[in-house]
């Protein structure tokens, strides 16, 4: 109280695997995200648990949008695992060849090539 302050302490692990406060947390840390990135119409940020879905109407807006989110992570120090990422293109054109959506270390994030599950959702290329 007053001018008097605890002694510091090291925070050795976080929030365990699994937990319920673990998807509140990721909420809360990457609301700004959400909030302070301006979204182009038919553009979205879903955040479901630990992950975040990106849906754009080109490949222009998906790398504009991915770019902003790994911005945003870097800063909170977290990073996109590119092993657990992917691309998946829905409409007419779904099978048409896309460029690359690349990471701020140069990484290709890959295209699936049927279908990706996401948050317990089976999303297909074809509609």
């Amino acid at each position: 109280m007053g001018s008097n302050s605890s002694h510091t302490f090291a925070i050795k692990f976080g929030v365990r695997q699994g937990s319920v406060l673990s998807p509140f947390l990721f909420a809360i840390y990457l609301d700004d995200i959400l909030t302070t990135r301006s979204l182009t119409p038919r553009s979205f940020i879903v955040l479901y648990a630990d992950d975040i879905l990106l849906i754009a109407p080109s490949i222009n807006e998906l790398q504009r949008l991915f770019q902003n989110c790994e911005k945003e992570l870097e800063w909170l120090d977290m990073r996109i695992n590119v092993k657990k990422s992917c691309c998946l293109r829905i409409g007419p054109r779904f099978n048409a060849t896309c460029t690359s959506i690349i990471t701020s270390d140069g990484h290709d994030l890959p295209w699936s090539v049927k279908c990706v599950t996401w948050a317990y959702i089976l999303l297909q290329d074809e509609l």
